[in-house]
């Protein structure tokens, strides 16, 4: 875990790899938007045998990112931080109870990169290994909040960011 990376899920150990945020084309802003992993500029595709396994059957939910990407109206650019937002509201559970059954559980990470000229937004899917019956049951209370919170909003997308003032 670097500085920067949301703490694990309580009980799963460490990253087993990772997908990153994006689309096709020159700025990876082509819809349609997924995660993706391997290739020019993204993370090396995990090598984990539970990751090997569950991937094939991970590609209808990848399929569905697209329609909870929210687009920047400066760049039309896709948004990490809305779109973190609105996929952990309802597709974020759904992946999880899918990648439970492989021993694995994901989190979503939006942050700024910055290389010493300029800055851009990202998302990261980090993987774990899920090796206690602890992550097991934080992933159960995970899904049953998140599910609450989409009960409560009647939507899947989030609601908008509000602004301080």
């Amino acid at each position: 875990m670097s500085c920067c990376e949301p703490p694990a899920p309580e009980g799963a150990e460490k990253v087993i790899g990772r997908l990153q945020f994006a689309g096709d084309g020159l700025c990876n802003s082509v819809r349609p938007i997924t995660f993706k992993s391997g290739g020019f500029c993204f993370p090396s595709t995990p090598t984990d045998p539970r990751y090997v396994a569950a991937a094939p059957g991970m590609q209808p939910l990848l399929a569905e990112v697209d329609e909870f990407t929210t687009m920047d109206t400066c760049c039309n650019s896709p948004d990490p931080f809305s779109t973190k937002a609105s996929l952990d509201v309802a597709w974020t559970p759904k992946l999880n109870a899918y990648l439970a059954q492989y021993g694995l559980v994901a989190q979503l990470h939006a942050f700024w990169t910055y290389n010493g000229q300029s800055s851009a937004p990202m998302m990261h899917m980090l993987l774990y290994a899920l090796d206690d019956a602890a992550a097991a049951s934080e992933m159960q209370r995970m899904e049953e909040a998140s599910k609450k919170a989409a009960s409560k909003s009647g939507s899947k997308k989030a609601p908008p960011q509000q602004t301080m003032s």
